[in-house]
């Protein structure tokens, strides 16, 4: 059985080649696989770890590649459902000074997972589960990760990459908050970029009024029961948060590795991928009880690799281990 199990999308990402052209005139595009929750298994596949995916794919070519890539990135797909009546994800993605903006479309297979594909023993039998916002938004999709998450709860650790998409929740942002809250209460690792933690921060306290960063944290450590949370947020650099009986513990900040980005696409990802699998080879996915020495070095690891990762198109598209093994303070504490 896989110890990272991730429920959610699976997808095509098709970039433009053009970078700062808008969509409409762009004339060729570049497929790379995709989908948060399933970056976040290739990522930790990549790094060593047992990684298994619960999702839907059509029953089309896309999906047929989807399978194949996942397949050969080490992810296991039995859990995949294959479906006859819905197409495979794709999104398309514009480049604007290398920061991605995406165009999706509807009636996708993922969002039409059902209660009846979650199989009970393969999720408690996990380490943690993985799961985020996207497919929160349509039923059936919605009941099923929520039925996901509550089958987890007192078996394994649970973990959030939040990926607030206001694009695709703009009618519906009510309910995106509602479902939020309902979610989040269970969630012992939290994933968020920077504009995520202010906006989740507003939205818990509404009297909160252009909070700092610090600001909106507290109000979210203090609502919701996470213990850890990972703050994402580019080229500032990242945060990794211990949290215990809502007040923290351990609070580590990191400016980012500097690299010349080519592709940002899936760096948040790759950042949570490596923190995950970082965790698992520390022994320390479950209790999340970390030193400020281990945290310094889970957040060494996830900072140069996440950057690393920008260097390259496609978010499946990784560094090896061997890749950053010339970073000292990699070399230093990876190894023991």
């Amino acid at each position: 059985m896989p110890d990272i199990v991730s429920i959610g999308e699976v997808l095509i990402d098709f970039i433009s080649s053009e970078p700062d052209v808008e969509l409409k005139d762009v004339s060729s595009f570049l497929k790379f696989p995709g989908g948060a929750p399933t970056n976040v298994l290739v990522v930790a596949s990549s790094l060593g770890a047992e990684t298994g995916l619960i999702s839907r794919v059509g029953n089309d070519p896309f999906g047929d590649f989807l399978l194949e890539t996942l397949k050969a990135k080490g992810v296991d797909t039995s859990q995949v459902v294959r479906d006859k009546d819905h197409h495979t994800g794709v999104v398309f993605v514009e480049l604007k000074k290398a920061k991605p903006k995406f165009t999706l479309y509807k009636n996708i297979a993922y969002n039409f997972m059902e209660i009846s594909d979650l199989n009970k023993d393969y999720i408690q039998n996990a380490k943690v589960l993985n799961f985020g916002s996207v497919t929160l938004l349509l039923e059936p999709s919605r009941s099923t990760t929520l039925e996901a998450i509550k089958i987890a709860k007192d078996h394994c650790t649970i973990s959030c990459d939040v990926n607030f998409r206001v694009d695709i929740w703009r009618y519906k942002l009510d309910e995106m908050w509602e479902l939020a809250d309902k979610a989040l209460n269970d969630v012992d690792i939290l994933k968020l970029g920077l504009d995520e933690a202010l906006y989740l921060g507003e939205h818990v306290n509404p009297d909160l009024k252009d909070p700092t960063l610090d600001d909106a944290l507290e109000v979210i450590y203090t609502t919701f029961d996470p213990k850890l949370i990972a703050i994402t947020m580019g080229g500032k650099g990242s945060r990794l948060i211990l949290i215990k009986n809502h007040k923290i513990e351990l609070d580590i900040s990191q400016d980012v590795y500097k690299v010349v980005a080519r592709d940002t696409v899936g760096a948040g990802d790759a950042f949570f991928g490596s923190l995950l699998y970082m965790l698992l080879k520390m022994n320390k996915m479950r209790s999340l009880n970390l030193t400020e020495k281990e945290l310094e070095q889970i957040m060494t690891f996830c900072n140069s690799f996440a950057a690393l990762s920008t260097t390259r198109k496609g978010a499946w598209n990784l560094p090896k281990i061997d890749d950053i093994m010339y970073i000292p303070e990699i070399k230093e504490t990876y190894l023991k």
